[in-house]
């Protein structure tokens, strides 16, 4: 599938419970399209040797993703924000940013069984390109985590599987993007391969 072309930039967040495989979308996608992409979690082993993901952490890493964002946008450029776009309350901000530079806010969410998404996020091995700049969680940590990510609420978004292959994630993400730009009558949510809405579907990951 061909691009969307859009003359307004596009500020894409990706969504979605640790090991859900937004990272792994976020960087394919920012390359396929030849945009920027702001990595909140490389952003935040760059600047914590250790880091804690508390509260004022993710103050420190939300407040240099948004200068970057805001500099990409400024020059009409499209960006991917990779992380840290769990809470309502961020998302609100990253989208007055978008108002701001006249973008279009897009949300991927991400979606993968809970199961998969904590062996994922507890197995993480640092000798992975896409595991480089992540922290291996604890049951704790990733209930944490998992707690501070929000269903959308009259936002734009597309739900795609964290287990397909990235051709066919992308063709989901750009038929959205295009039947939002365009004004199409299209329903508010696009899923992958029949997938469902999992944040009403929250089993314990097991330990």
């Amino acid at each position: 599938m061909e691009p969307t072309t859009n003359k307004a930039p596009i500020l894409y967040m990706t969504l979605g419970h640790p090991g859900s495989g937004k990272t792994f979308f976020a960087r394919q996608y920012a390359a396929a399209m030849g945009i920027p992409l702001v990595d909140t979690e490389r952003l935040r082993f760059e600047l914590f040797e250790d880091p804690e993901y508390s509260n004022q952490e993710d103050n420190v890493v939300a407040g240099i993703a948004d200068y970057m964002t805001e500099q990409f946008l400024s020059a009409g450029l499209s960006v991917v924000v990779d992380g840290l776009s769990g809470p309502r309350v961020r998302r609100h901000a990253l989208r007055e940013l978008a108002r701001k530079y006249k973008a279009t806010p897009f949300i991927v969410w991400v979606q993968t069984d809970i199961n998969t998404a904590f062996n994922r996020a507890r197995n993480r091995d640092r000798r992975n390109p896409y595991d480089k700049f992540a922290k291996q969680l604890s049951s704790a940590e990733f209930e944490r985590e998992t707690s501070r990510t929000k269903a959308p609420q009259h936002e734009d978004y597309v739900v795609i599987s964290g287990k397909h292959v990235f051709r066919n994630q992308m063709n989901v993400v750009e038929r959205k993007l295009a039947a939002i730009i365009h004004n199409t009558n299209s329903p508010r949510t696009v899923t992958l391969g029949g997938r469902v809405d999992l944040s009403r579907r929250k089993p314990r990951p097991r330990v």
